[in-house]
């Protein structure tokens, strides 16, 4: 749930997928993002918009280019609520 004084975007994410890695894919659908290669997964979905956010290099520790799929939401001010699943597999 969320209290917000004005108007804002929300961005809620799954994990980070390497994305210079082998049989590296990705898609994005209404409500729906998904990152994945040969060795691991991410899936979110909402009532947003699906995106995959291309992170700068060595943002994470784990691999030095990863995408992270997200949903985004608009927030209206006011009290507001959000649901989003997230399915990861390694």
């Amino acid at each position: 749930e969320i209290d917000s004084a004005f108007a804002c975007e929300a961005y809620d994410c799954g994990f980070a997928v390497p994305s210079f890695a082998a049989g590296y894919l990705e898609s994005t659908a209404a409500g729906a993002a998904t990152a994945r290669n040969a060795a691991v997964s991410c899936t979110v979905s909402g009532h947003g918009e699906g995106t995959v956010i291309k992170c700068d290099p060595n943002v994470s520790l784990y691999s030095p280019n990863v995408c992270i799929p997200a949903i985004r939401y608009a927030v209206p001010a006011g009290h507001s609520s959000i649901e989003t699943e997230i399915k990861a597999q390694a």
